[in-house]
């Protein structure tokens, strides 16, 4: 459930995490046949985390996120179709090597019955920056009983692809987002709540992947997006279950459906552990082809992009925590799998589409 990022009431205790992760794709499937050009290997990303809550006084709060990636791999730049449908990819070399910096501050003043933040961030890659700014405002009706939670962004994105010379992609290209989002919670009882949500992004600019070598797509593209969210507490045994649903909808015509349950268990007083299963199906993108077209003029949108494609994807994993005094150490594992048969609509063939695995380990402490 897409909680508040923030609570109505400070917290009293200073709380410094950090965090390690290891992301994996699988390789092109049977990629002796789909592969005609490039390494069918996908990438490998290291993540590293470091996060700090300060309670500030008697009414704010400071927190500092800082994420840094590393990441090394092959991806698809572009894909053909042969007289009977059949998709083959062409792959970049496994030569991608690349790191990522995100920082990340947000200032919250507490009042007695909501709160407001203002968030400032940026991230940097040798290729591309972004800056953005987030401001968010909850409060408390009926007693507490109810909540609404109000969230505004703005990102400003540069690119500056390598190799554009060599490969005839853009030397520069900009696009901007906006995005809107406001969530209702109501307590229905001790152990239930439920919640209502909905948001919208409005992308401009240079919206397409520069590093494939066909893929034209629109400037301008609105993004929709409702959610039913819903939380039951069994207090006897502990335990607690969340389920989730999501709608998607824009202007490129997708449609996506996303369903989500998990369920929080006490191992007693120091562990407690957390399966979690997500199931997700999308349609195609109005302009999507299996294969690239080169016979299309470049005002006319085109893409081969896998993620624009109609495909099915799940997803299961789980987190275990130990909690000793004033130290949380967590453990979490997710694999995620998608098929092109599974989406909305026709199947679209694509064998680019991602399976991969995600492991994360973190320890936190309240001072």
């Amino acid at each position: 459930m897409a909680l508040p990022a923030f609570a109505v009431n400070q917290p009293t205790e200073t709380e410094v995490a950090v965090k390690s992760s290891y992301y994996e794709e699988d390789p092109i499937r049977a990629s002796e046949e789909v592969v005609v050009f490039g390494d069918p290997e996908r990438y490998t990303i290291k993540v590293n985390q470091f996060y700090l809550l300060k309670p500030i006084g008697a009414n704010w709060s400071l927190t500092f996120d800082y994420a840094n990636e590393s990441m090394s791999g092959a991806s698809p730049w572009g894909a053909v179709a042969d007289d009977e449908g059949n998709q083959q990819l062409i792959m970049s070399g496994a030569s991608i090597d690349d790191s990522r910096n995100k920082v990340e501050g947000t200032v919250t003043r507490y009042l007695p019955e909501s709160a407001w933040s203002v968030t400032l961030g940026g991230s940097r890659e040798h290729d591309y920056r972004s800056d953005y700014l987030g401001l968010a405002w909850i409060q408390e009706y009926n007693l507490k009983n109810t909540t609404l939670a109000i969230d505004a962004s703005y990102a400003s994105d540069e690119l500056t692809p390598t190799d554009a010379s060599d490969f005839g992609r853009i030397e520069q290209a900009d696009k901007t987002s906006r995005s809107l989002a406001i969530s209702i919670s109501q307590i229905l009882s001790r152990s239930q709540v439920a919640q209502v949500g909905y948001g919208v992004t409005k992308r401009s600019g240079f919206l397409a992947d520069p590093y494939k070598l066909r893929d034209v797509r629109p400037d301008q593209r609105l993004e929709h997006r409702v959610s039913l969210g819903y939380l039951q507490y069994f207090e006897p045994w502990g335990a607690r279950l969340k389920a989730e649903y999501r709608y998607f909808w824009d202007s490129f015509d997708i449609k996506a459906h996303t369903t989500s349950v998990s369920l929080f268990k006490s191992l007693g007083q120091d562990w407690d552990v957390e399966p979690r299963l997500r199931w997700y199906e999308q349609s195609e993108a109005s302009f999507f082809a299996l294969g690239d077209r080169y016979d299309l003029p470049l005002t006319v949108a085109q893409s081969s992009d896998a993620r624009l494609s109609s495909f099915g994807a799940w997803s299961t994993g789980f987190s275990i925590n130990y909690t000793r005094d004033v130290m949380k150490v967590g453990l979490s594992y997710d694999r995620y799998v998608s098929e092109p048969g599974a989406g909305i609509g026709s199947p679209s063939g694509h064998r680019a589409l991602m399976r991969y695995e995600l492991l994360s380990l973190g320890v936190r402490f309240r001072l």
